[in-house]
């Protein structure tokens, strides 16, 4: 049972990284109503990609510990994500993680 229940969640994260990647990026206009300059839109563009595939690489990696079974370093590496602007998808994806580890480390002895 616990077999098929890890299985479906990491099944399930898997699909929350995938459609991460799908999603569409809306650009905020500039407080003084200005257009940004393209070099000026291009580097925060570039940036938040950056920012985006940092923060894909760290659950992605949490999920790999999750699917090792070592979920209190699975735990440990989620606090990376402090502070990150994450994606619709990605908040998700985290959600799913946090529950799922959660309720491992619950059924498991100290």
């Amino acid at each position: 049972m616990k077999a098929t229940s890890l299985i479906t969640i990491i099944g399930a994260g898997a699909l929350l990284v995938i459609a991460a990647g799908c999603g569409k990026k809306e650009q905020a206009a500039s407080p003084t109503g200005q257009q940004p300059t393209a070099q000026g839109q291009q580097a925060t563009t570039q940036s938040d990609a950056e920012a985006e595939a940092k923060a894909q690489e760290i659950i992605n990696r949490v999920w790999d510990l999750v699917g090792q079974g070592k979920y209190r370093e699975a735990q440990e590496a989620l606090r990376g994500l402090a502070g990150m602007k994450l994606t619709p998808a990605q908040q998700r994806g985290v959600e799913a993680l946090k529950n799922a580890i959660q309720q491992h480390l619950s059924t498991q002895p100290r």
